[in-house]
């Protein structure tokens, strides 16, 4: 898998329950520290193509930078399989326009990369210097 092993390199990556539990007990925090968690409903199903996409290329950017016939062959495969989205549901299949469908293998690591582009906009826009973000547990 191309974009596994890039997903587990984010700050913010939590691999399971007991995960999260060892990196929330090597905090150190103050009495003032919020914890905060959140969930995103739908997901998989809410991420534009565009904004996943762009995901993609800024974890190339901070993470790892393949050559670029690997980068490109990378977007085009992701880009296929996004917009030949199709499903079956009740004997009919869909052609799913929007998000990624849940059984596709890039659909972890393309989640996990939404999300940090998402927090990383926040971040950096917000200009929230203080904050060390920790997602919600999940299975690559």
């Amino acid at each position: 898998m191309v974009l596994q092993p890039l997903v587990k390199k984010l700050d913010s990556f939590v691999l399971d329950t007991s995960h999260l539990l060892r990196e929330t007990n090597k905090l150190t925090l103050d009495s003032e520290c919020i914890l905060v968690g959140f969930d995103v409903e739908a997901l998989y199903m809410s991420i534009p193509h565009s904004l996943g996409l762009e995901a993609i290329k800024l974890a190339f950017e901070r993470i790892h930078r393949p050559n670029p016939e690997q980068r490109s062959f990378i977007l085009q495969a992701l880009n296929f399989v996004l917009h030949h989205n199709v499903f079956l549901f009740d004997s009919i299949h869909y052609l799913q326009c929007q998000g990624v469908a849940i059984g596709v293998k890039c659909a972890p690591s393309y989640r996990w990369s939404h999300l940090l582009l998402n927090v990383y906009h926040a971040v950096t826009l917000l200009k929230w210097q203080h904050v060390r973000c920790v997602m919600k547990p999940h299975r690559v």
